[in-house]
């Protein structure tokens, strides 16, 4: 494990533990379950969304201090009940806010499963939630029967990542956010669309080498892909709640950000 990743899993480990005791963690160093994890309790609906979906987050990956899904429910489920007075990447007036939605690309095998999709009447905005991931590089793959889909897709930016062959791991999933984009090309055809990029970083990101590359892979990323009907659009939690805390748009919110920054707000 790289080095970077090993003192970020401590430090929300050991913020875990600040916020909840030291005896909420169990043996294996994660939270004894998935409610203990979380800041608010999930709501039917979001429990629901996780049980329909195919990575059994909530059976056992959520209880990790540093599971990005647990991330994306800690920062939206309060907002599940007010997805009008929520905005993201310039979009608001939500109509619904649905968890681990499956948007099939129309091939076989698991649909890509997007962290969270909040829609509109016009807009869709859909989140790719990322927590520690990105500081274990990786290399883009895809299966060959994506290259069925060069037809429909062929000319379009996103799909140039689809053809183009590479043995370089990089710190952005670009095959996954691919995925992504193909899904929801193929569910909201009708109406505009923004896959959002989401991101846990450390207080000190500056120092962290891998931190500075996962950024400079996402403004790469995003001029690549500029001008596509999906609209790409990566923010820093850190960021987000920036925004929120400047434009609240409701009392409870100022609060809200103090509880995710005592949570997530670390150094490394």
């Amino acid at each position: 494990m790289a080095q970077a990743r090993v003192r970020a899993v401590d430090a929300l480990r050991e913020s875990f533990a600040r916020v909840n005791g030291q005896d909420a963690l169990g043996p294996d160093r994660y939270a004894a379950a998935a409610s203990a994890n979380l800041l608010y309790a999930m709501s039917k609906e979001t429990q629901d969304n996780f049980d329909a979906g195919s990575g059994q987050e909530s059976d056992g990956k959520m209880r990790a201090p540093h599971s990005s899904s647990a991330l994306a429910v800690n920062v939206f489920e309060p907002w599940r009940a007010r997805p009008g007075k929520l905005e993201l990447a310039g979009v608001g007036s939500f109509e619904t806010i649905v968890f681990e939605k499956k948007c099939p690309t129309g091939l076989s095998g698991t649909p890509p499963h997007l962290d969270l999709v909040a829609e509109a009447a016009d807009d869709v905005v859909a989140v790719e939630s990322k927590c520690l991931e990105y500081l274990t590089p990786k290399v883009p793959h895809f299966a060959p029967s994506y290259q069925t889909l060069a037809d429909n897709y062929g000319t379009r930016s996103w799909f140039r990542h689809v053809e183009k062959k590479t043995a370089s791991r990089s710190h952005l999933d670009i095959a996954q956010l691919v995925k992504h984009w193909l899904g929801l090309c193929q569910a909201y055809s009708d109406r505009r669309v923004t896959l959002l990029y989401a991101y846990w970083e450390p207080q000190n990101w500056r120092q962290v080498a891998e931190c500075r590359r996962h950024r400079s892979e996402i403004q790469e990323f995003a001029d690549r892909v500029a001008g596509d009907a999906v609209r790409f659009a990566a923010i820093s939690y850190r960021e987000l709640w920036a925004e929120w805390e400047r434009h609240p748009g409701a009392p409870w919110v100022t609060g809200h950000v103090a509880r995710l920054r005592q949570r997530y707000a670390v150094v490394i």
